[in-house]
């Protein structure tokens, strides 16, 4: 068992404000009062999702948006962009200008006042909004929302998106108010060092917002993939290391205490228990390397203040070899795992116990599995994801048992899109034939999609978009 002390397992508390002073430019000179508003001044029960734009034109934030970075191909001067907003759509169907932030007696500008919101998160009980660079008097690379009073809160920790530029992961208890991501530490001159990039834990329980911990120093402990239980304890799968090459993976329990070390290369796949069942705390973590399944499921369950270990050997009755299926994923019926080669699933837990035999199953009329980084995005026990057969694109919706097919519109490219735990499905994307940028949406249970009026919502100029509810 490892010491304690080599994860940095220490309570770093992050400076958290309901309100703050004066913002600061990049060269930390004053600007005009501009402090964080008390609360977000909407209720967030009646908001279906929330659409951020910005006035900035990045690489990245062209990538986010599905659309390259506005410029003169001339070389000549451009317009400037306008300043970042976001917006509410409600579940009645409004749209809703929101701001984070308001003037202070030194009054401010509206380009001054308004955060680049870069991604949004939603937990059951808060909404995160990741502002990188964004500096009120203290740093502010994270605001957050609590759903009950809307109340908001700013934190200097900033989100930390992989190489490949994709949103961090976030991971939540069963309430939701304790998360674990990714992130840095901004400086004073609002940017976030490399070797502050650590695995935090954000408690968000308490009444003064959120308070940090670091977890793991992700700079010598290489991540692969973590997961969190209802209770909050977290599941760590490594990339071997030279400070520790055996080690592959743990379980970090929420309230302290020593690390769980779990025996083996357990890193093919994990899930946690289904939250309010009776296996709720307990994690189960396929055995082998991405890719490379051998065949046996570990249970990793509480015992008083640690957790037990049981391996259990699938009987398997697949095509030879095995290796291909990776990946363990909560569906509405049980657990899968999938096979992205061949696009077969297998259910290996069903109502808390192992499936005796399990047998693949092929998803019907799945060609291949294309869209914004062939992603399929798990909500509430099912899948989303867009595929193809032939010439034919489609969104469909998978929980296991059944199986819904939306076909897109002709001529409608997706660049990306977020989902509700309903099943409501908000897109963004362009019209092949002319390029214009849309915004369209498919109803819950429905199966066929919309084009959404752009009204005050310009989709050429969203870099974020998430359903909350």
């Amino acid at each position: 068992m490892r010491p304690l002390a080599r994860f940095g397992f220490f309570a770093l508390v992050v400076a958290v404000l309901a309100g703050c002073g004066a913002n600061k430019n990049a060269g930390g000179e004053a600007v005009a009062g501009t402090v964080l508003r008390k609360t977000i001044g909407i209720d967030l029960a009646k908001v279906g999702a929330f659409v951020a734009t910005s006035g900035t034109s990045t690489p990245s934030q062209a990538l986010r948006a599905g659309r390259y970075a506005a410029g003169s191909s001339d070389g000549g001067p451009t317009e400037p962009p306008p300043p970042p907003k976001l917006f509410a759509l409600t579940l009645s169907g409004e749209v809703l200008e929101v701001s984070l932030v308001e003037a202070g007696t030194a009054g401010a500008s509206p380009d001054q006042r308004a955060p680049p919101v870069a991604a949004i998160y939603s937990t059951p009980s808060w909404v995160l909004f990741s502002t990188p660079g964004f500096r009120l008097d203290v740093n502010c690379g994270l605001i957050a929302a609590r759903r009950v009073d809307g109340a908001l809160f700013c934190s200097p920790l900033s989100l930390h998106s992989d190489v490949a530029g994709r949103d961090p992961l976030v991971r939540t208890n069963a309430a939701g108010d304790v998360v674990y991501t990714v992130a840095g530490l901004m400086n004073a001159e609002g940017m976030v060092p490399q070797d502050s990039v650590r695995l935090y834990k954000i408690t968000l329980a308490g009444p003064e917002g959120p308070a940090a911990a670091t977890m793991l120093d992700s700079s010598v402990f290489m991540l692969q993939q973590f997961e969190a239980n209802a209770a909050g304890d977290l599941y760590v799968g490594y990339y071997p290391s030279a400070l520790d090459p055996t080690l592959r993976s743990q379980v970090l329990p929420v309230g302290g205490g020593a690390p769980f070390t779990l025996q083996g290369y357990q890193n093919a796949g994990v899930v946690a228990g289904e939250r309010g069942k009776a296996d709720e705390d307990s994690f189960y973590v396929a055995g082998g390397g991405a890719g490379s399944f051998d065949g046996t499921i570990r249970v990793v369950a509480r015992s008083g203040a640690s957790f037990v270990e049981t391996p259990h050997v699938l009987n398997m009755a697949c095509p030879q070899p095995c290796a291909g299926f990776n990946g363990l994923y909560r569906l509405g019926d049980g657990v899968y795992m999938f096979n992205h080669t061949d696009r077969s699933l297998v259910r290996v837990i069903a109502d808390g116990g192992f499936v005796p035999n399990p047998a693949p199953i092929m998803l019907a009329g799945v060609d291949r599995i294309v869209g914004p980084g062939n992603d399929i995005v798990p909500v509430a026990g099912r899948w989303v994801f867009i595929a193809a057969t032939g010439a034919d694109y489609k969104f469909v919706r998978f929980d296991g048992s059944s199986q819904q097919d939306i076909p897109l519109q002709v001529g409608i490219d997706v660049s990306s899109f977020t989902v509700s735990t309903s099943g409501a499905i908000d897109f963004l994307g362009n019209r092949v034939s002319t390029g214009e940028k849309v915004r369209g949406s498919v109803a819950a249970g429905a199966t066929v999609m919309t084009i959404d009026a752009a009204g005050v919502l310009d989709p050429a100029q969203v870099v974020a978009f998430t359903r909350i509810n």
